[in-house]
């Protein structure tokens, strides 16, 4: 069996990032707190639901923006 990851309570945070990439505004985003809070997990987790968006799709959203 493999291991696969279960992500959980997050959703909110999850959405956030989704509306700062979606505002395509060139922004950074800075995921603070205490160790073992989960802050690569969140990174990680939105790092994969980008890598699953067609390519350019960052280019294609700002475009979309003008």
């Amino acid at each position: 069996m493999g291991s696969e990851r279960i992500f959980v309570g997050r959703k909110g945070e999850l959405e956030r990032f989704g509306e700062v990439l979606a505002e395509a505004k060139g922004q950074a985003i800075l995921v603070v707190g205490q160790a073992g809070m989960g802050k690569t997990w969140l990174v990680d987790e939105m790092a994969e639901r980008m890598e699953k968006q067609p390519p350019f799709w960052p280019d294609t959203l700002i475009l979309l923006k003008y």
